[in-house]
């Protein structure tokens, strides 16, 4: 067979956050001189959010989106744009080759997002991540002038306390990076500071 680029180039974006990844598998359409929302891609009609096969998001951990549990696990990410707000779906099914065979009863949740013009153009349908601190991240849909964003937040405290109270009560103890997560989240300041003493005369 004859190798060629591809129309609609299959990109991999891994974002750490939290205690581990968020990860979105998609295929990159361009506008190629086309108008995108509203003719080449339909308003108020099922959007498969990429090209080719349904675009794959993977949550490494337990997440929330606008108050809404999602599992860690892989879901499809569907859309149905709008004029000023889009309906954006995360589906259970994953072996979709786009919005064929999709159903509504296999979606883990839908919820609205706001859409933002940017004075640029981008050419090339591009997923990103933004604002990202320790529990909060933005996920992004770019295409042409039309921005949609969504946030995801964790909750990593529990985990990373019952980590902490298991290691530092073992023999070889990280100090330093415990009394550090204390300090950083306003834990127990005395306890931080016995630990910082403890690393600098290890030290």
């Amino acid at each position: 067979s004859i190798k060629m680029p591809a129309p609609s180039p299959l990109s991999t974006v891994k974002q750490a956050f939290g205690l581990s990844d968020v990860t979105v598998e998609y295929s990159r359409p361009s506008a190629k001189g086309r108008v995108v929302f509203g003719d080449v891609v339909p308003f108020e009609t099922l959007w498969r959010t990429g090209a080719n096969s349904c675009t794959k998001v993977t949550f490494g951990e337990y997440v929330k989106i606008y108050g809404k549990a999602v599992p860690a696990g892989t879901y499809s990410l569907f859309s149905i744009p709008g004029k000023t707000e889009w309906t954006v779906i995360l589906n259970k099914n994953t072996k979709l080759g786009g919005t064929n065979g999709y159903t509504e009863s296999e979606d883990l949740l839908r919820f609205k997002a706001k859409v933002r013009t940017k004075a640029d153009k981008t050419e090339t349908f591009t997923i990103e991540f933004a604002n990202l601190t320790a529990n909060k991240g933005t996920m992004e849909l770019i295409w042409e002038n039309t921005v949609v964003a969504f946030d995801f937040t964790t909750e990593f405290d529990d985990k990373v306390m019952k980590s902490i109270e298991s290691v530092m009560a073992k023999d070889a103890r990280p100090y330093h990076q415990a009394a550090s997560y204390y300090y950083d989240n306003k834990k127990d300041m005395k306890t931080a500071l016995d630990w910082a003493n403890k690393a600098v005369e290890a030290n």
